[in-house]
């Protein structure tokens, strides 16, 4: 673990976490007989018994391919599906089987940002329109000048100029869009922002101006970081700490530059030899 975390506090852990979902397949005209033309069923574990804690301002990235289990965590997280078995716990708090109304407080703590910026923000909205909906939810008796304010200064924190306000998304680029998304969550004043694969559908220019932002995020407001890729080398470069997932689990759990370096599981080395810019020693 990195040093300048060692006497951070938990921000959010799990505990034996295991999220099952039923699946259905047709495995043949034969059994679909035999069962009164019901669908033969079987369960799939999304997790598997997944263990990680994340300190407050830690950066912390997920990797694996799809399938592997990365964005069910983070939905789990979110209290978007609902764990079959194990905990979650925020700020030590067990938050597992708390209901929506009693998860209220904690939802404002954890925000997060999706891939798909392009449906996750309404094009009949203009993008102080966008901007208003969170500043409504968190300061609902606050006056509209000061959340005018408050966007301005959101949008000069992910360096997008306030001309843009009148604008709708259609009207911007896509990393124009995906910093508007940044500045929505921000609206909320969170202390973890999960990124779901965020930079995969951008230039790679782009890529690395989001990733400097996340950055200057964690270094300046001490936001902490869990972040969601497929690609690690991404990763390796935004995150200090990586957890490496297949098949629901975790592989490897440390340090990025120990897990880049010297990977010690076949599927993270197998990983590495995709990325020509990172080297097995």
């Amino acid at each position: 673990m990195n040093a300048r975390l060692e006497n951070k506090k938990t921000l959010i852990r799990t505990d034996s976490l295991r999220v099952t979902f039923r699946n259905a397949r047709v495995f043949s005209l034969f059994s679909k007989y035999l069962f009164n033309r019901h669908l033969n069923r079987h369960l799939v574990n999304a997790l598997d018994g997944v263990s990680f804690s994340l300190k407050y301002g830690e950066r912390l990235g997920i990797v694996g391919e799809s399938g592997s289990g990365k964005s069910t965590l983070i939905h789990a997280l979110a209290k978007l599906i609902p764990a079959t078995s194990g905990s979650i716990f925020v700020n030590e708090d067990d938050v597992t089987h708390m209901a929506w109304r009693d998860f209220r407080p904690y939802r404002k703590l954890v925000q997060i940002i999706f891939q798909d910026f392009c449906n996750t923000l309404n094009p009949r909205m203009t993008l102080e329109e966008i901007m208003l909906e969170p500043l409504n939810i968190r300061f609902k008796n606050v006056p509209k000048t000061w959340k005018t304010s408050k966007i301005k200064s959101l949008f000069d924190v992910v360096m997008l100029s306030s001309s843009l306000l009148s604008r709708y998304p259609d009207q911007l680029s896509g990393g124009q869009r995906q910093r508007v998304s940044i500045a929505r969550t921000l609206a909320m004043e969170p202390k973890l922002l999960i990124c779901d694969e965020i930079v995969s559908a951008l230039d790679v220019s782009v890529q690395a101006q989001i990733l400097n932002l996340l950055k200057s995020l964690n270094r300046d407001q001490g936001i902490a970081i869990l972040f969601i890729s497929h690609d690690i080398a991404v990763t390796e470069y935004l995150c200090e700490n990586m957890m490496v997932m297949k098949d629901g689990r975790i592989l490897e759990y440390g340090s990025s530059e120990a897990i880049c370096g010297d990977p010690q599981h076949p599927y993270t080395k197998k990983l590495i030899s995709c990325v020509p810019s990172i080297h097995i020693g």
